[in-house]
């Protein structure tokens, strides 16, 4: 049996099997009988999770519908200001709260729940003052750990207690926290203070919940200068996940196990309430457990590091549709969601995919073929921002990214975000991607016969078809075609020319170095960097450093000392010290000058600048 027949067989099976219908798939057969009746629940479940996603919401197009979500667009909405990760650090005083889900690791504020002021506290050994306290509610839990602390949008260290002992609030200032469990408890510390406001029932079960207190005294307004408007946040390890691997729910930023949740989560959680039955997570291609091994497959990331391919850290806002939070899922990880040929709902995630489905004259009945773009339509660069850890867990923008024919066409940008992509590398991975699409050259609308339905569940095709032989991204919605008797006899899809080179990503040739970031002065946990020493015995270079602190990560960067070279990120090669390493060895090119320098990089990801400027030059035997 050719390839294309089997695969079409394979899906109108599985597409029956998941409406309840035995025979062939139809309009007739879906509309007539028990067998309908039997799988009526199905259809307009999936069907009313599909609508509000804004997909095909008929049975009949379930595959359809499933397949284009948000997927193969050239352009985005902008991202709404609320939605944005700066603005889920602050805090709500208003009278009526939000509620929220995070998945991955973000820096939270939250609504402001309690605040009062106790005169004459003894909470604070050796001070005398009043003590204000103050509890915000950050998110649906249960939370996996809370791992930072924010003041006013400085991170502040703490001891095993949670006193804050950065030096503006050692001794005046303590956190207390509830990670959103069934079981918690109220806080002891309000309970023994505000007694006749807060008693033991203030648990606010199943919310991860902060409580700071404050010393205010005499000099409260040097170390708080916004008073009562005292800003707090923590970065936490957000939502548990469930893994279909090994049946395990635990933290993870997984981007397949992360969408999973989402899909399976219900109204309470604003999630699609897609039951999991209809979830394949067994497929061996597209089911959640290969998409989610896929997705910790370990490649390069920025300065010499490693990360996991695919991850999602972002929120969920209830105030929002769902849609818009699976919007920003797809968009940061280029994810498509497929009908399985096991009839079930299955995940793309991003990356090149080999075409197993060709299409010839033996299945094309039409073909509409435009080259090129118009000129509103081009992008030479690509403007996106990202999740950036080391400024604080807020957006941050990337650095472009130019397309091949920027030197042809000169400067046009568009603007894509991936505000749940928490690497730059990633970020770097979709911009090139998005610039791919943009720039395709060539853009096909295709009728088929019955045979073309192969392309259902697919993401990549091949197509030969006159002079064209290529491989295409199928973009859009699908749409069955039928015949007078209401048989399905076809389908229509639109595509574009997308190839293994414009989709796959390599950071060791095609990365930059992410933004730097500005040493904040005023924060007491910006470190200072080390010093570097570079030796060179013949062709490699012992790089030491010292007077650094053994908790940090160094990062040593080097070039080619050059003046006809462009100084740019580009040139840059990299070297990471882990806490507590202070040499390393680097191999380089013979007879060949060289600059070095080196940065420090906190757990929480502060940063200093990289130091020594000028660099020190060594020049290679």
């Amino acid at each position: 049996m050719p390839p294309v027949v089997a695969a079409v067989g394979a899906f109108v099976g599985g597409l029956s099997a998941a409406a309840g219908v035995g025979g062939a798939l139809s309009l007739a057969g879906l509309a007539a009988g028990g067998a309908y009746a039997t799988g009526a629940s199905i259809g307009f479940a999936i069907g009313g999770f599909i609508t509000a996603i804004g997909g095909v919401g008929t049975l009949v197009s379930l595959g359809l519908g499933v397949a284009s979500l948000a997927f193969g667009r050239t352009s985005q909405p902008s991202v709404a200001p609320a939605a944005l990760p700066s603005s889920q650090t602050q805090i709500s005083r208003a009278a009526v709260g939000y509620r929220r889900k995070g998945w991955g690791k973000l820096r939270g504020g939250g609504h402001l729940v309690f605040q009062s002021v106790k005169a004459n506290t003894t909470v604070f050994p050796g001070q005398s003052g009043n003590n204000m306290s103050m509890v915000v509610a950050v998110a649906d839990g249960p939370v996996n750990a809370i791992t930072n602390w924010y003041i006013d949008g400085s991170e502040v260290q703490v001891d095993g207690s949670l006193n804050v002992t950065t030096s503006q609030y050692s001794g005046k200032a303590k956190f207390a926290y509830r990670l959103g469990t069934d079981s918690q408890t109220a806080f002891s510390e309000l309970t023994s203070e505000f007694g006749g406001e807060v008693d033991s029932d203030w648990r606010g079960l199943g919310t991860a919940m902060i409580l700071a207190r404050f010393l205010c005294d005499n000099n409260t307004f040097n170390m708080i200068p916004n008073g009562i408007r005292t800003e707090i946040s923590a970065v936490a390890e957000y939502s548990t996940v469930y893994d279909p691997r090994d049946a395990s729910t635990a933290y993870s930023a997984n981007a397949a196990l992360v969408i999973r949740d989402q899909l399976t989560a219900g109204p309470l959680e604003n999630g699609h309430n897609i039951p999991v039955e209809f979830i394949d997570d067994d497929h061996e291609t597209y089911g959640f457990k290969a998409q989610a091994n896929l997705a910790d497959v370990q490649v390069d990331g920025p300065e010499a590091t490693t990360r996991a391919q695919w991850e999602l850290h972002g929120w969920n806002n209830y105030g929002e549709t769902p849609a818009a939070t699976l919007q920003r899922m797809f968009e940061s990880c280029d994810t498509r969601l497929v009908l399985t040929s096991n009839g079930k709902i299955g995940l793309a995630l991003g990356g090149w995919i080999e075409p197993t489905v060709t299409l010839t004259g033996d299945h094309i009945t039409k073909l509409k073929r435009t080259e090129g773009k118009y000129e509103a339509d081009q992008a030479t660069v690509i403007k996106s921002r990202y999740l950036s850890p080391a400024h604080g867990y807020i957006e941050q923008d990337a650095i472009e990214y130019e397309h091949a024919s920027f030197a042809e066409l000169g400067r046009k940008v568009k603007s894509l975000d991936f505000i749940m992509a928490a690497d730059h590398g990633q970020c770097r991975h979709l911009q090139k991607i998005g610039a791919g699409r943009i720039n395709t050259p060539t853009s096909l609308e295709v009728r088929t016969n019955i045979y073309g339905l192969a392309i259902l569940g697919e993401r990549y095709i091949s197509v030969r078809y006159g002079d064209i032989d290529s491989s295409f991204e199928i973009v859009g919605d699908p749409v069955m075609t039928f015949d007078q008797e209401g048989v399905v006899n076809g389908v229509e899809f639109a595509a574009i020319a997308l190839t293994q080179a414009e989709v796959t990503y390599d950071e060791t040739t095609e990365g930059v170095a992410p933004p730097e970031v500005q040493p904040d002065p005023d924060n007491d946990l910006t470190p200072d960097a080390p010093t570097l020493a570079v030796s060179v015995t013949d062709a490699t270079a012992t790089c030491s450093i010292s007077g650094q602190s053994n908790a940090n990560y160094h990062v040593v960067r080097y070039r080619v000392d050059n003046e006809d070279i462009p100084q740019t990120y580009g040139n840059y090669a990299y070297a990471t010290m882990e806490p507590g390493v202070t040499a390393i060895d680097i191999p380089l090119a013979a007879t060949t000058r060289y600059q070095f320098q080196v940065k420090a990089v906190t757990a929480s990801g502060l940063q200093s600048p990289y130091e020594p400027n000028p660099a020190i030059d060594r020049t290679t035997s």
